[in-house]
């Protein structure tokens, strides 16, 4: 079985505006699905990371394909493992 390599992805200013705005176009046509994948691009913040890691566990917060990449930058890779 291979492990989740867990998504990072470094977003610009410019992206993550474009990001936002097909996130509320899928919103406003009702696509919750698309909207919630648009969200997942963009990279949470380290604090709300950690308190995700606390609460499910960082393999259920890998498995579901929220942009990591501000935590890993804050916390470093270690803190990717348990």
């Amino acid at each position: 079985m291979t492990a989740l390599k867990p998504f990072m992805k470094y977003v610009t200013d410019e992206e993550e505006t474009e990001i936002i705005s097909q996130a509320m176009t899928a919103l406003d046509q009702g696509d919750e699905d698309e909207y919630d994948r648009f969200c997942k691009m963009l990279p949470i913040s380290p604090a709300i990371a950690n308190d995700l890691k606390k609460s499910i566990g960082i393999e259920a917060l890998i498995e579901s394909g929220i942009n990591l990449f501000q935590a890993v930058e804050e916390y470093g890779e270690g803190w990717l493992r348990n």
